[in-house]
C-alpha cells in the first residue's frame, strides 16, 4: 500500500541582515527550472540581490515563510521579477504563494547568516522553562530604551509593530523592538509574539532563536495562537532549537484547537506518523478534516489519502478523488500526483494512462519528485 501524504514544510523566519527602505508584495505566477516569476502588487523596480520571502498567510498567525533563501535575480517588464534560491535543495513554492520583497536601503552583503545560538537550548523538558535571558528580568536589555510610564502597552505595541515592519533602516527597527519589549514586559501577548518574530527573523536585533522561543512560550501561555503555532513548528522541524515531537504536538495542538488550519494539518500528520504520540488514524483523519474545511491544501490532500487507503475512515475512492480535485484546483502538486496515481491504477475509476501522464506532468512541473519518477517509469 502506498503511504504518500504531504504536509507543507515551512520555515517561519526570514534570514535578513541588512537595512531596508520599504517592502512590496507579490504572488508566485510561474515556476521555471531553478527560477520563480513573481508578479508584484505594484510596478516598482527592485535591485538584483534583494532578499525575498516566499510563503503564505495563515489566518490568526500571519505570514509564514516557507523553507528556502531567495534573492531577486532580475527585474522584468510589467511589474514582474525573477527570483532564484541560494540553496540547491529548497522547497518549491506553488502558484499563488505570497512573496515579500525587501527593497534594500544599503547594499546586499552576500547573505551571511547570524550565527545560530540554539545550542544553549539542549535537553529541554516539555514543561521546563527556557534558559534565563536578560529579557526575563529586564525586557529592555540591549535595546537602549527604558520604560515610558505614560505609554499604555497597546500604544507601545502599535508603535513598535509599525517600526519593526515599516522602519526605514535598522535603527528604526531596533527602536520598534524596544517598544515591543516594553509592551511585552507589561504582559501584552501580541507584543510577546511580535518580539519573538523579531528575534527569530533578526529584525531590530541579531537573530536569536532561543530568545524567540522564550517569547513565543510566554505568549503561548497567554493563549496567543500565532505563538503556539510558531513554537510548535520550531519543535516540529527543529528550527533553531532541538526538535522535540512531544513539545511539537503540545503547542501545535493548542493552536489547532484555536482553529489554525496549518496547525490542524500538522497535528493530523503527527497522529498519522506517531510522532510525539501513538499512531491514531482516526484522530489524524479528524484533524485533516478540520484543516480541509478551511481549504488548507495539505489537509485536503492528506484527507484524500486517508479515504483512498481506508485509514481512520471507511475506504471511499470517490471521496478521495473529490478531495484530490479540490487540492489540484488550489495548485497542490501532491493532489495532482495523487490524481495521476488514481488514473494510472484505476482507483475508483477506469484506468486511463493518458490522464495519468497528464496529471503527473502537471505535478512534475511544480517540482514533484514522485511524479517525475512515475513519468520516467512510463517513458515520458
Amino acid at each position: 500500500m502506498m503511504k504518500n501524504f504531504i504536509v507543507c514544510g515551512v520555515l517561519i523566519f526570514g534570514f535578513l541582515n541588512t537595512a531596508f527602505a520599504s517592502q512590496v508584495r507579490g504572488r508566485v505566477a510561474v515556476i521555471e527550472e531553478g527560477y520563480v516569476l513573481i508578479r508584484l502588487d505594484e510596478d516598482v523596480k527592485v535591485t538584483p540581490g534583494s532578499p525575498v520571502l516566499i510563503g503564505f498567510d495563515v489566518p490568526g498567525v500571519g505570514f509564514v515563510q516557507m523553507e528556502g533563501d531567495w534573492r531577486v535575480d532580475s527585474y522584468m517588464s510589467g511589474g514582474t521579477i525573477r527570483v532564484k534560491p541560494l540553496q540547491e535543495n529548497h522547497q518549491r513554492p506553488k502558484p499563488g504563494y505570497i512573496a515579500e520583497i525587501e527593497i534594500a536601503a544599503e547594499s546586499y552583503d552576500g547573505g551571511s547568516a547570524v550565527p545560530d545560538s540554539s545550542e544553549t537550548a539542549d535537553e529541554l523538558e516539555l514543561n521546563a522553562p527556557f534558559p534565563k535571558t536578560d529579557s526575563e528580568t529586564n525586557p529592555f536589555a540591549g535595546t537602549g530604551w527604558e520604560p515610558i510610564p505614560s505609554e499604555t502597552p497597546q500604544n507601545l505595541y502599535s508603535k513598535g509593530l509599525a517600526l519593526i515592519r515599516e522602519g526605514k533602516d535598522s535603527a528604526a527597527r531596533k527602536q520598534g523592538l524596544g517598544f515591543l519589549l516594553q509592551a511585552a514586559g507589561q504582559n501584552h501577548s501580541g507584543a510577546m509574539f511580535e518580539a519573538g518574530l523579531a528575534y527569530a527573523r533578526g529584525r531590530g536585533t541579531s537573530r536569536d532563536y532561543v530568545r524567540a522561543a522564550s517569547w513565543f512560550e510566554k505568549a503561548s501561555a497567554m493563549g496567543n495562537a500565532g505563538a503556539q503555532f510558531n513554537l510548535g513548528y520550531m519543535y516540529y522541524a527543529g528550527v533553531g532549537i532541538p526538535g522535540n515531537d512531544a513539545k511539537a504536538m503540545h503547542y501545535l495542538m493548542l493552536a489547532a484547537k484555536q482553529d489554525i488550519a496549518r496547525a490542524q494539518s500538522l497535528v493530523g500528520e503527527l497522529f498519522q506518523t506517531g510522532r510525539g504520540t501513538s499512531v491514531n488514524y482516526r484522530e489524524a483523519a479528524h484533524w485533516y478534516q478540520q484543516a480541509a474545511d478551511k481549504n488548507d491544501f495539505a489537509g485536503i490532500n492528506n484527507l484524500g489519502v486517508m479515504y483512498r487507503q481506508g485509514w481512520g475512515v471507511d475506504q471511499n475512492y470517490q471521496k478521495a478523488i473529490r478531495l484530490f480535485m479540490r487540492g489540484a484546483e488550489l495548485g497542490d502538486d501532491m493532489a495532482l500526483y495523487n490524481l495521476g496515481y488514481a488514473h494510472q491504477h484505476g482507483l475508483g475509476m477506469t484506468v486511463d494512462a493518458d490522464k495519468a501522464v497528464s496529471y503527473y506532468k502537471k505535478a512534475a512541473g511544480l517540482g514533484n519528485a514522485e511524479a517525475q519518477k512515475r513519468l520516467a517509469e512510463l517513458g515520458h
